[in-house]
């Protein structure tokens, strides 16, 4: 999949379609990576078993909730910020920008959504 990305992006140029191709060549490339990366862990018996597991040793609990807490609210922001610039656009050329806006608001759902597992075992390791 990654070298049909690759190939439709480089035949398709610099212009809106090439650089839309490209946007989703480097997210595709990155989940790639999360794969290998999710993988190894699991062939290394890292990141399986229950949330009492978790073990932030050397980390301030108490400024990581704060923290994770701060970049939801970050991300929430920006979700918002995106979906009002999308209502600002209008034109029929405006259309590349707004799907580019549409992939912002999805990240920063997916980002929240990260934060949130963070979140989670962070409160869990308070458990211990």
């Amino acid at each position: 999949m990654l070298e049909e990305y690759r190939s439709l992006a480089a035949a398709c140029g610099d212009g809106p379609v090439g650089r839309l191709l490209a946007l989703i060549l480097a997210d595709e490339e990155v989940h790639h990576l999360q794969l290998l990366t999710m993988a190894k862990w699991l062939r290394e018996g890292q990141g399986v078993g229950t949330r009492a597991d978790v073990e932030l040793a050397g980390v301030d609990r108490e400024r990581l909730l704060e923290r994770t807490r701060v970049l939801k609210h970050h991300e929430e922001e920006t979700a918002d910020a995106c979906r009002s610039l999308q209502a600002s656009l209008d034109s029929e050329r405006a259309a590349p920008f707004r799907a580019m806006l549409e992939a912002m608001v999805h990240d920063s759902r997916k980002h929240y959504d990260l934060l949130s597992a963070i979140e989670r075992l962070a409160s869990a390791a308070g458990l211990k």
